[in-house]
């Protein structure tokens, strides 16, 4: 943990990057780096604050979520994960539900190449 003002500067960044960033129908890029920067982003928050003072699991994932609900390729992750419960699998662990929705980014990345390699971007 670092205490430095630089480093609570940065916290203070990170934290509202964490929860004010969306992947919105407008976002004009790859949703791949979209999901990548906000992991990093959580990533850099957690080697800033001491381990309790961490987002659980559980709470990233709801983040994780809330920031790429409103991209219509996300929309239905959630349904997916209903219906996965329903089956008797349980709901995804975190680090599931980012490999789940990295691999949909990756897969609409490849079918919408020209929004993909648009410089435009949110964040």
């Amino acid at each position: 943990m670092k205490t430095s003002t630089k480093a609570n500067i940065e916290l203070e960044e990170l934290l509202s990057l964490i929860t004010s960033s969306w992947l919105t129908p407008n976002y004009q890029g790859e949703t791949l780096l979209f999901i990548t920067k906000w992991l990093d982003y959580v990533h850099r928050y957690d080697t800033l604050v001491p381990k309790n003072s961490q987002f659980p699991d559980h709470m990233k994932k709801a983040m994780l979520k809330n920031a790429i609900v409103g991209h219509p390729v996300f929309k239905e992750v959630s349904h997916l994960e209903q219906l996965t419960i329903a089956q008797g699998n349980g709901p995804l662990s975190y680090p599931g539900f980012i490999d789940f929705v990295q691999k949909i980014a990756a897969e609409y990345d490849h079918l919408h190449p020209l929004l993909a390699s648009s410089s435009k971007q949110l964040f």
